[in-house]
């Protein structure tokens, strides 16, 4: 189906929804597409996603590394460790249209979340926006209205669809149910995730941190900007869509942005997917198409869900850049204290390398891959070798003269 566009306020940011819609903006057009079908009625099989980040080369082997979903339940609430519940300890923030906290893929695992503002200056000083989804008060909990949200979290971090599925999901709203918002929005959301990473709540701060934007638009250094302080500053990883216009992600944000790990799509013959956006500002690859994710049961009015396990498939580099974001958070599980560049190293460095297959001009070709990830974990926290034993006190030798030559006693 050949998308429509339609121009949009230049102070909006607006969601791309490829099969259905293409909404495009001079400034801040966020870059998400889903291709949708039916909700699920049972429990599908693992994504195949999941099955693609695990190992180097095709042909898929269908036995994801990921341990069962019963498994994860049961170590996330029990003495867990990251190899049996990947992401366990990690906060994963995603800045997006909200978030289906009553959706299976997240039981339990749902933290602090924020509703972002256009006056940053107002928001910073009244937390009133600000909402707690353990709270007894169910009504105050917020909804994705639109979607978006819902599905890309669960791909990074959701039971039965993500990469790290023990991580603590944030849910920071952008967007509103057209999937519209200003970019005064997405800088306030940057703001708080950066203030809750270093302040934390009553329970400590909020890190190690992921944040995922799956967002993107023309250039922007005031995001920019923003998006590299995060990672700078605060030592947060962020994860960027690389965008959907099928051009060079430079000329896009945040996907030019310096810190930002950027993620381009492929499909299921490791292709790059020809909306997928390229270029030197692209750091690396991961699946983006036929993506399974959550379905936010407030979307059931347009057909796409209202069950609390409803599933569809999507594709875009909205939904490519959340296995970056998990795989990133799988190896902050394991090496906690890791720096956001320490982090940006090893999933970049742990890709596997020469598989993307027309990556585009000036594109790394780079897949990510967890088992590489994992790989730069265990190094990172391999103990140091034991210290060599000491050398041997030096020989004390005693000389003198006789009859046959000199002679050496040794003692």
């Amino acid at each position: 189906m050949r998308a429509s566009t339609a121009r949009v306020p230049t102070a909006r940011v607006v969601v791309v929804v490829v099969v259905v819609v293409a909404l495009v903006s001079r400034l801040h057009p966020v870059a998400a597409s889903s291709s949708v079908a039916s909700p699920s009625p049972s429990p599908p099989p693992p994504p195949w996603g999941l099955d693609r980040i695990d190992q180097r080369d095709l042909p898929l082997d269908n036995a994801p590394f990921l341990p069962s979903d019963a498994a994860a339940t049961a170590t996330a609430t029990a003495t867990a460790s990251p190899r049996d519940c990947p992401g366990l300890g990690v906060h994963v923030f995603v800045l997006d249209s909200g978030l289906d906290a009553e959706h299976v893929a997240f039981a339990g695992r749902v933290g602090v979340g924020y509703d972002a503002r256009d006056d940053a200056a107002a928001a910073a000083a009244d937390i009133d926006d600000e909402f707690e989804f353990a709270d007894a008060r169910t009504d105050w909990r917020p909804i994705d209205a639109h979607g978006h949200g819902t599905h890309v979290a669960s791909v990074a971090t959701g039971f039965g669809l993500g990469v790290a599925r023990c991580a603590t999901t944030h849910p920071v709203r952008v967007f509103n149910a057209d999937g519209r918002g200003t970019t005064a929005r997405v800088l306030d959301g940057l703001r708080w995730v950066a203030d809750r990473v270093k302040n934390g709540t009553s329970g400590g701060a909020l890190r190690p941190a992921v944040a995922l934007l799956s967002i993107g638009g023309t250039r922007s250094s005031v995001l920019n900007a923003a998006v590299d302080a995060l990672s700078d500053a605060s030592d947060v990883v962020v994860v960027v869509a690389a965008g959907n216009q099928g051009e060079d992600a430079c000329a896009h944000s945040p996907a030019s942005s310096r810190r930002a790990i950027a993620v381009g799509a492929v499909d299921a013959t490791d292709r790059r997917l020809g909306f997928s956006n390229y270029g030197p500002c692209v750091d690396v690859f991961a699946p983006g198409t036929d993506v399974r994710g959550a379905v936010s049961a407030s979307v059931s009015a347009v057909g796409h869900g209202g069950e609390e396990n409803a599933t569809r498939l999507a594709r875009g580099t909205s939904t490519a850049a959340p296995f970056v974001a998990g795989v990133a958070a799988v190896f902050l599980s394991h090496v906690p204290r890791a720096s956001a560049e320490e982090t940006r190293t090893a999933v970049l460095d742990g890709a596997a390398v020469g598989v993307v297959r027309d990556a585009g001009e000036g594109s790394p070709n780079r897949l990510v891959n967890v088992r590489g990830a994992l790989a730069a974990a265990k190094a990172a926290t391999r103990p140091p070798p034991p210290p060599p034993p000491p050398p041997p006190p030096p020989v004390k030798r005693l000389w003198r003269s006789g009859m046959f030559g000199e002679v050496a006693a040794s003692f």
